[in-house]
């Protein structure tokens, strides 16, 4: 079976998501031991900003497909219910392009391929605080009693339930001013 990590690289005004993935590339590379490649899915503009040094990091660079649904949006996350028809992978792990790898953590594809689909939760930021004790992050999810979950570390293997997971998703981007309120 395939495996390997993913991320949306969308440049916006203020943000060269694309250097972030690249950075990530090399990370991976250095401290990754079983499980190194990074796929990079790119919009039409950030495409035009590849260069060799690019294509000689990354897995595959793949098109973000049908229209983009980030196109006027600042903050790039509405294509992530695209993932699960983006990757090239049978087992995959989302990563958000700003991560460090400062440990090999080749040993945890062992214990999630046990499962079909695994979320992060209990992370902590930078400084080691529990980021669900900033109420910033997650107004909304406590409001709900939802659970306290990230797509920034996100594994799946391709299953009709994970199809079916990612439908769910794509269902819920497409309408998400209804789900955050009601």
């Amino acid at each position: 079976m395939t495996k390997g990590y993913i991320v949306i690289a969308q440049n916006n005004d203020t943000t060269d998501y694309l250097e972030q993935a690249y950075a990530l590339a090399l990370n991976l590379k250095l401290t990754q031991t079983v499980v190194c490649g990074l796929t990079v899915c790119v919009d039409a503009n950030t495409k035009k900003l590849i260069t060799s040094k690019h294509k000689k990091v990354f897995e595959h660079i793949i098109d973000i497909p049908w229209q983009d649904d980030a196109s006027e949006e600042k903050w790039k996350i509405n294509n992530k219910w695209k993932y699960y028809y983006m990757t090239p992978y049978d087992e995959t792990v989302i990563l958000d392009t700003d991560m460090v790898f400062p440990n090999d953590v080749s040993y945890w594809w062992d214990i999630m391929s046990e499962k079909e689909i695994w979320a992060t939760t209990n992370v902590k930021t930078f400084r080691g605080e529990c980021a669900k004790d900033h109420p910033r992050y997650r107004e909304y999810f406590a409001l709900n009693n939802l659970p306290n979950i990230y797509s920034a570390f996100f594994y799946f293997k391709k299953s009709e339930l994970t199809s079916e997971f990612f439908k769910l998703v794509e269902l819920i981007m497409q309408n998400w001013e209804k789900f955050y309120f009601e």
